[in-house]
């Protein structure tokens, strides 16, 4: 689960929570629930995976290394923004 803070071009301020599935190529299966299942040894995982989703914003697959960058993750958390996002604002955050 990750926070990200960023920053519109007006100045607002934003927080989203994603949840990043890491699904490596070689471990791609057809759906998150499948592949819960098939690592899950009970239902009380199951059930903590769905207390987690409650309280996120959006959803991230990453397949490989490059999926993870922040860059990334503003594009997919801000897919729905209605103003333009900073992208600069990223880096006030994201320090390399």
């Amino acid at each position: 689960m990750l926070n990200l803070p960023y920053e519109t071009e007006n100045g607002a301020k934003r927080l989203k929570s994603l949840f990043i599935n890491w699904v490596p190529d070689a471990l791609r299966r057809g759906s998150f629930r499948e592949t819960v299942r098939l690592k899950s040894n009970g239902v009380y995982w199951a059930g903590l995976v769905k207390s987690q989703l409650e309280s996120v914003d959006c959803l991230y697959q990453a397949n490989a290394a490059d999926d993870l960058q922040p860059g990334a993750f503003l594009a997919r958390a801000s897919r729905f923004e209605r103003d333009q996002v900073d992208s600069a604002s990223l880096a006030r955050y994201w320090p390399n």
